[in-house]
């Protein structure tokens, strides 16, 4: 299987932190694109954490989205493009996943999703939902997918 176009879903969190730089390093090593997306729910994270109302802090979310959290991209030599997503971060990834016809899906293993004890994680959710191949990486990998 040949993989073209990575999607990694980020959230600020460590594991998310972690996802893109091994997401980085395998789009570098595949010649593949890298799609970095962030869905927008009714809550998110902003400086690795805080939970706010996402209505209220749209901007400096999406700022710190592209300022911060996709700042390895700038210097990364691969092609990519950023994505920000309203909704369920689960629909979010699976639907931008499809559209853009992914071939592989990484994740953060526990990223800022209040509602993962209750219900699941986010990438627990999308590795039983997906059609797709999804590797989901913890926050202490260290090594590249060489």
């Amino acid at each position: 299987m040949a993989i073209g176009k990575i999607l990694v879903g980020v959230d600020g969190s460590l594991a998310s932190e972690a996802a893109m730089r091994w997401s980085i390093d395998l789009a570098r090593s595949l010649g593949a694109e890298l799609i970095v997306l962030h869905s927008l729910g009714l809550l998110s994270s902003l400086h690795h954490g805080e939970m706010i109302a996402t209505e209220l802090h749209r901007g400096a979310i999406v700022e710190e989205f592209e300022s911060e959290w996709c700042a390895p991209l700038l210097t990364s030599g691969v092609d990519y493009q950023t994505i920000v997503a309203d909704g369920n971060p689960v629909s979010a990834i699976l639907d931008v996943a499809a559209r853009l016809d992914a071939d592989i899906i990484v994740l953060g293993s526990r990223g800022h999703n209040i509602l993962a004890p209750l219900l699941g994680s986010t990438s627990h959710q999308v590795a039983q939902r997906s059609t797709r191949a999804v590797v989901i990486i913890p926050p202490a990998t260290q090594e590249s997918p060489d």
